[in-house]
């Protein structure tokens, strides 16, 4: 059989090389402290720091493995009994013992739950299914949602995490104008009573104007209110 295959770690100050973990923490340490750094456990997945930081955490990091999840800003990850939130770039970065691990990401109304497996010096990474809008209906004159309507909304809002959502009631063309539209503002408000009673606040809600009528769609399904998750630029 082949002899083990030593750990090598990348580090890229103050050229890019390749040396043992020993080696690399003896060139962190010589480097400012602040200074920004980038390393890479074996096959692992790279990381910056500062130097003094990673000098510290590069002899732990290297019976460990990467997760690198993929989601969008506003999301939360929690494995291995911790949270941590998506960055601007909508990455999560976390280092993980060898094992198979739940990881779940959370955010913009959606609870998503997958089991990686991660093994020394090597990473993995996930991509979260985007969020997606719900709806609901109402019947005719009606601006009421019902008890079930009103708990899955409540189940969306629990997984909001940090994304803000806009709201756009609907109507159908049976009626006076005038009276429609206010039965539309009253379908979103219906909405927006709900997601502020579960957590979401006011200042991340927006309310759209109504959604006039689609002559394409049947009278029913415009009878609405949507709840659309809003993404974030970085």
């Amino acid at each position: 059989p082949s002899a083990p295959r030593e750990t090598l770690v990348t580090i890229a100050w103050p050229e890019c090389q390749q040396v043992s973990p020993e080696r690399a923490v003896e060139i962190l340490s010589t480097a400012p402290p602040d200074e920004q750094v980038m390393v890479k456990v074996g096959d692992g997945v790279a990381v910056s720091g500062k130097a003094s930081e990673l000098a510290e955490a590069l002899p732990e990091s290297v019976d460990q493995g990467s997760l690198l999840v993929a989601a969008w800003p506003g999301d939360s990850v929690t494995v291995a009994g911790h949270t941590v939130a998506v960055a601007n770039d909508g990455f999560a970065l976390v280092q993980l013992p060898e094992d198979a691990h739940q990881v779940t990401v959370t955010g913009g109304g959606r609870t998503h739950s997958v089991e990686v497996a991660i093994a020394a010096e090597h990473g993995t990474w996930v991509r979260a299914p985007e969020p997606v809008p719900v709806r609901f209906e109402f019947e005719v004159n009606k601006a009421t949602l019902t008890q079930a309507d009103r708990r899955e909304l409540a189940k969306f809002a629990a997984s909001a995490g940090t994304w803000s959502f806009t709201v756009q009631g609907g109507y159908s063309p049976e009626g006076s104008l005038e009276r429609n539209l206010e039965l539309a503002k009253r379908r979103a408000s219906a909405a927006v009573q709900v997601l502020e009673s579960s957590g979401v606040a006011a200042s991340r809600i927006q309310v759209l104007d109504p959604a006039p009528p689609d002559p394409e769609l049947s009278p029913r399904l415009q009878r609405k209110t949507v709840v659309t998750p809003v993404k974030e630029a970085p």
